[in-house]
């Protein structure tokens, strides 16, 4: 501290250590794109004032270097208005804990709390359809041990709609193969929720740990070659791998971007398919909002014909229009 005013890095380390570690109990990933926005943030702004990083004041961190910055993102960065939001999140998260150290900086982080976030367009949720989603989980060669496994980890995915980061999470003892067969998924902002497996995707995981004769309770449920827990870039590159071998049969999916987040979407719209309610999709998903889950009904236009045709209304014919009087018979017939 200098003159019982807390420095920058003092004002940053305890944000890390005591609001985000201590009091939020944020994830390590939370944490690492929270780290990540305030690392660029003060690269950019040491760059424009000639100054290290540690020399730095909350002052120089005004307004309008946060506006510079999120412009910076997306013009020479190539950020999406959407990751500029993200890092826009986590940069005011970071001015109030400032406000709170520093009531001296209220004016710097009053002004930094006003700048607005950027409108930008929401697309419907896409998914697969079903001779896609069938082409993908038949791409595997399931006689193979690295077969078994990504054929599992696929069918983990569009069955229990866990995300990429859950699902790696998930521990041999977090999955009961037994009846009820359920696993526990460890969610954002440290939700934990209970997701029932169905008989096929059971089925795949036990062939899967039988390649592993000694799979510990404690062991990683999908494991890399080493036996470690499989990293995000991994499962990637497995959906990645599989969606390029069933291209071959169906070349649409050549022509998108196929990740392990739309085969979340896809379970979503299943469920929806099938006349699952929204609320208990909500749940499923883990979906902190029912707004969110909301994306997948204006998703399928499928769905909106067959409502369309259900709502149809018979229209009588029309008759033909008759002249009451001379003159409009003459003008009608010309």
């Amino acid at each position: 501290m200098r003159d019982g005013t807390p420095t920058l890095g003092h004002i940053a380390e305890s944000f890390f250590r005591d609001t985000l570690a201590t009091q939020r109990r944020a994830s390590p990933r939370t944490v690492a794109s929270y780290r990540d926005s305030l690392k660029l943030f003060l690269v950019f702004v040491s760059k424009r004032k000639g100054r290290p990083p540690s020399s730095l004041s909350v002052a120089d961190l005004d307004a309008d270097e946060l506006v510079a910055f999120l412009n910076h993102l997306e013009s020479e960065r190539g950020c999406s208005i959407a990751t500029r939001n993200v890092r826009r999140t986590a940069l005011r998260t970071f001015f109030r804990h400032v406000g709170y150290e520093d009531p001296g900086a209220l004016g710097v982080v009053e002004r930094a709390l006003l700048v607005p976030a950027k409108r930008c367009d929401k697309s419907a949720a896409d998914f697969l359809r079903p001779d896609e989603q069938d082409a993908l989980l038949a791409a595997p060669n399931r006689s193979t041990v690295l077969g078994r496994r990504d054929y599992a980890m696929l069918l983990f995915l569009v069955r229990t709609g866990a995300r990429e980061s859950e699902a790696i999470a998930v521990d041999v003892k977090h999955a009961r193969r037994e009846m009820p067969r359920q696993v526990l998924l460890f969610g954002k902002g440290s939700k934990e929720r209970i997701v029932p497996l169905c008989d096929a995707t059971v089925e795949a995981l036990n062939h899967m740990l039988a390649d592993r004769r000694e799979a510990h309770p404690d062991a990683p449920l999908f494991a890399s070659r080493s036996g470690k827990h499989m990293v995000r870039h991994g499962v990637i590159h497995v959906v990645r791998r599989h969606v390029a071998k069933a291209a071959d049969k169906i070349p649409s999916l050549g022509e998108r971007s196929v990740t392990p987040h739309l085969l979340r979407h896809t379970c979503a719209m299943n469920f929806l398919r099938k006349g699952v309610d929204i609320s208990t999709i909500r749940g499923w998903l883990g979906h902190v909002s029912v707004q969110t889950t909301h994306r997948y009904m204006e998703a399928d236009t499928e769905m909106k014909r067959k409502a369309l045709e259900c709502c149809a209304v018979t229209v009588p014919a029309a008759s033909r229009f008759e002249a009451p009087d001379s003159v409009l018979a003459m003008l009608e017939a010309l």
